[in-house]
């Protein structure tokens, strides 16, 4: 699978999470926020160890800029996450901070499929980008641990 295709797959996987959050009991909240803040924490090393890299090495004055908006919002969301990760279900303000997270993760998910993917999918060839794909699986497994299977 190319990396895309893999970030693509993970980007459906938030939208679901973010989907399914909307009207779920405070307990089953609490269980969605740690599979999103899970889920992001992974795709985020993956992005930034293995398929950013690469990204901003294809001489593109262009891709180096989206790349470092990319890592902005990378913070941003780390920080998003750090605080939620703080705050009870029943805490005032707890899901207007989780509403914060999914508009800058849905805001992060756009630009990269509609700019980033661009970048890579114009300057990096089919085989490279199949080999950054296999890399980001595995190393997802790694970062899982052995319960991943």
């Amino acid at each position: 699978m190319k990396a895309t295709d893999v970030l693509r797959s993970a980007h459906e996987r938030f939208r679901n999470l973010f989907a399914e959050y909307q009207g779920a009991s405070p307990a089953r909240k609490r269980e969605i926020f740690r599979a999103i803040k899970d889920e992001l924490e992974i795709h985020t090393r993956l992005e930034e160890e293995l398929f950013y890299p690469v990204v901003v090495r294809v001489r593109s004055d262009e891709a180096r800029a989206i790349v470092r908006g990319g890592l902005e919002e990378h913070q941003i969301v780390e920080g998003l996450l750090a605080e939620i990760d703080q705050m009870d279900t029943g805490d005032q303000g707890y899901d207007e901070r989780v509403t914060a997270l999914r508009e800058n993760v849905e805001r992060h998910l756009r630009v990269e499929e509609e700019r980033i993917f661009a970048q890579a999918l114009s300057h990096l060839s089919e085989a490279r980008l199949e080999k950054i794909g296999s890399d980001m699986e595995a190393r997802k497994k790694k970062l899982r641990g052995p319960a991943s299977g």
